[in-house]
């Protein structure tokens, strides 16, 4: 049998692939939220956990959103590794895993809205469908 100690995983990768020391510190115990707590960052083991999922799914309304400058503050490599990815996808680039895993290049119909959107003459809805488009390609 394999015995793997999965807990709050991805943001425990997230530090390592940042190489964000003050996040490492934070998950060298059992649990990486609490850590979060503990070095003053949020206030609530729930709060560490919706700002952290929110900040590597992109959640940027609502608590999340509210709690998000906080992160920055105390993670700001691990924060801005996740938000260079997020803008390079946004921007069309291609984004890759460092096991090569990459996402999909924006097709035809992504390209011809952000073209529009982007326009002088472009309409307000247009710019908005074109800034939504983006986001969603890059998050």
């Amino acid at each position: 049998l394999v015995v793997a100690d999965a807990a709050q995983l991805e943001p425990r990768v997230l530090a390592a692939l940042a190489e964000d020391r003050a996040m490492a510190d934070a998950g060298r115990g059992t649990d990486l939220y609490q850590g979060l707590v503990d070095a003053g960052v949020v206030d609530t083991r729930a709060h560490a956990k919706v700002a952290m999922l929110g900040a590597m799914y992109g959640a940027t309304s609502g608590e999340s959103g509210r709690l998000m400058p906080r992160l920055v503050r105390a993670y700001p490599r691990a924060t801005g590794y996740v938000e260079r990815a997020a803008r390079a996808g946004e921007s069309g680039a291609v984004v890759s895993t460092r096991l090569g895993r990459s996402s999909p290049p924006p097709g035809d119909a992504w390209v011809d809205v952000q073209q529009i959107g982007r326009a002088g003459e472009a309409s307000g809805a247009d710019a908005a469908r074109a800034r939504t488009s983006a986001r969603d390609q890059g998050r």
